[in-house]
Order: structure tokens, then sequence, then C-alpha cells
């Protein structure tokens, strides 16, 4: 299965980068996953201030890891893509964005999450809309504070129903 070679990191000021591709792109999303010290994890998107589509979920399945937890916020964001033109899915795991674009499958624990991932860029490059998946280095952008909370409180909540967040 084929996927996009991979895509730089945003390193300069924490907010300046992401700022200029907002202006550019119809949508950007922002994506954490979370696992507390009881071992009980949770993954959020966030798409913007009052967005129905803010979700966060605790864990229900397999092993609970924060690699995992990191694909499943960003699978949950590609699987809420309205049909817009492009969009960018922003993740501060370099783990999981560089095994999204690399040949290797993962590790064994989370290769079927980017599995997921990639079937779904393939599926959304065939409806015409570009989506990527890239590495954020600065974890005080503002969206990025948003997925963060969203991701804590799923975990924190350690139930199955959805936790929404509007900002």
């Amino acid at each position: 299965m084929a996927v996009a070679s991979p895509h730089p990191s945003y390193s300069s000021s924490p907010c300046e980068p992401v700022r200029i591709m907002e202006q550019s792109l119809e949508e950007v999303i922002y994506t954490d996953g979370c696992v507390l010290d009881d071992g009980k994890a949770g993954y959020g998107a966030y798409f913007g201030p009052n967005d129905a589509r803010n979700a966060s979920y605790f864990f229900t399945d397999g092993p609970r890891d924060l690699h995992r937890a990191e694909a499943k916020a960003i699978s949950l964001a590609l699987n809420r893509v309205r049909n817009v033109p492009e969009v960018r899915v922003l993740s501060n795991s370099d783990v999981i964005v560089d095994a999204i674009y690399s040949n290797e499958t993962g590790d064994p624990e989370w290769s079927s999450e980017i599995g997921d991932i990639r079937v779904r860029i393939n599926v959304l490059t065939k409806n015409n809309i570009h989506a990527e998946v890239y590495k954020i280095d600065s974890d005080e952008i503002p969206g990025f504070v948003h997925a963060r909370n969203l991701a804590f409180q799923a975990a924190k909540a350690s139930k199955v129903k959805e936790v929404t967040e509007d900002f």
C-alpha cells in the first residue's frame, strides 16, 4: 500500500508555523494520546472551537501504551474529516508519524492502528481529499493543548462513553 513520503516537523516558534498553515488550509486537526500512572489511557482530537467533532475516548481494548494512544488519536481525527480539499493532522509523536510513512509495520502492539491510518489516508485520497500527518514539536500550541486536555479527560473518566469539550 503506497503512502506519501515523510513530512518535516514544525519546530520554530510555538505558534507561528501552525498559524501560517491555518491561513492556507481548509482544516488543521490536533491530536494527542494520554496514559496515566495507573495505566488508564485515552486519546483525543481537536478540530477547533465549538466543533462538534472534538472528541476523546477511553481505551476499551488491547494494550494501553502511549504510542498506541497517539495512533488512535490520529485515526480518530482522520475518521472525522469532512469533505474538504486538504487536511493536516498534527501529532507530537515522531515515532507514530515516522511509522505511518515508512515501509515498516511498527511495534506489534500498535501496528494495526498504523495500518488503519494508512488505509484511511488512502480512502481520503481516493475521495479527492489530500490528508497528511505531521509531527509538531511544540506542546504549547493552543490547539494541541486542547487535544491533550481531551485525551487526559478521557483517561481520567475511565468510561466507554465519548467525552467532548467545547472551546
